[in-house]
């Protein structure tokens, strides 16, 4: 994710909301492959940047979807949040 692609955040929560089967086999996937320097670092990185809701990961996220109402960015916000420490959760428990 970088800085300037807020849309690369709301792309990586999306996959993750409309996974067929779910987030259980996408992470099992991952887990799969922890081994790899890349899945590694990718795990790291969303460790990171989706640490709590007002990280930067959820929050470009809101960059993205560009709400006004502060209550739905808290929503967006939280949303983005809990699908990735439930990724990241699963690929721990997998």
């Amino acid at each position: 994710m970088s800085p300037d692609k807020p849309k690369d955040a709301y792309d990586f929560c999306y996959c993750l909301d409309h996974s067929p089967g779910g987030i259980a086999p996408l992470a099992a996937d991952w887990k799969a492959r922890l081994r790899e320097k890349d899945i590694s670092i990718a795990v790291g990185i969303l460790r990171e940047k989706f640490e709590d809701p007002a990280s930067f990961g959820p929050q470009q996220v809101l960059e993205f979807y560009h709400s006004p109402q502060p209550e739905e960015r808290e929503m967006q916000a939280r949303r983005a949040y809990e699908l990735v420490r439930e990724f990241l959760h699963q690929i721990a428990n997998a």
